[in-house]
């Protein structure tokens, strides 16, 4: 755990190069998707503020390259965690894209009250015949 917190304090740093961040956060993707737990937990607590401020000094390829990375973390990071990401992205850049609703474009949302009820039991689902109208 130590060399997380020797990551961490050289990316909050205020001299640390923006040539530098970028293969820092490639070096906390690494940890997080080889390792996992309990690294996730760590960086989660800090990866808006270090993705943000590596964002704001960085030039446009290099956002184009934060994007890319960005956009692999949906299922490692908490969603909450990288709807957090993205605000503070946007809030910079109003063109940054809303990731998380373009990774759940199809959510749809149920009323609890209709899966209780009998309308939604197994037997009413079965095929009914409807009757069919004669066209003239």
């Amino acid at each position: 755990m130590t060399n997380v917190y020797f990551v961490l304090m050289y990316l909050s740093h205020t001299h640390t190069q923006v040539s530098t961040k970028l293969p820092c956060l490639y070096l906390i993707d690494s940890i997080i998707k080889n390792i996992g737990a309990p690294y996730i937990e760590h960086f989660a607590r800090c990866i808006v503020r270090i993705f943000t401020d590596t964002f704001l000094k960085a030039d446009e390829k290099t956002r184009k390259l934060l994007f890319k990375l960005r956009s692999t973390w949906r299922d490692i990071f908490p969603v909450e965690r990288l709807r957090d990401l993205d605000a503070s992205i946007r809030d910079i850049d109003p063109n940054w894209p809303k990731l998380t609703e373009i990774e759940n474009p199809g959510t749809v949302h149920i009323n609890p009250n209709f899966l209780k009820s009998s309308e939604a039991s197994p037997s009413s689902l079965k095929k009914k015949k409807v009757p069919t109208a004669t066209l003239r």
